[in-house]
């Protein structure tokens, strides 16, 4: 009797050990599938951010695209054409006359350059190289 006793002890131990380790390791299992599916979920997150910065960045880069296709527009047209060339230019039509109407700086600096020219003139060219070099008031 104590014979089968022991063997009924040890079948019985060793299908709590059994059932034991069927359950650590469904854990086990378990909890690698949540940290495998975790990281894809982060994974996943980063990725949407991305495409959604991309997705606002080519929006952005679109509305520059049809803003510089519109300044082309005025660039072609002759009217802007016209306009640089009077600006930049001093470019004019042919029969057209072009008033320059005096500010008091360019009065001021063409009677400084008035008198300048009238002392050039009256003095030679060594004295005016002197002046030039060694005469800083002046």
């Amino acid at each position: 009797m104590c014979y089968t006793m022991k063997r009924i002890n040890f079948s019985q131990n060793r299908g709590t050990f059994i059932s034991r380790f069927v359950i650590v390791f469904a854990i086990v299992v378990l909890i690698l599938f949540m940290i495998g599916t975790i990281k894809e979920y982060v994974k996943r997150t980063k990725i949407d951010k991305e495409a959604e910065e991309l997705k606002k960045e080519l929006a952005n880069l679109r509305m520059d695209k049809n803003n510089f296709l519109q300044s082309l527009d005025e660039y072609k047209n002759d009217f802007y054409v016209e306009q640089e060339a009077r600006e930049k230019f001093n470019l004019k039509k042919p029969g057209e006359e072009m008033v320059i109407i005096p500010t008091p700086e360019i009065i001021q600096n063409n009677k400084g350059q008035n008198q300048s020219n009238e002392n050039i003139k009256e003095t030679n060219n060594l004295k005016a190289w002197w002046r030039y070099f060694f005469d800083q008031a002046s």
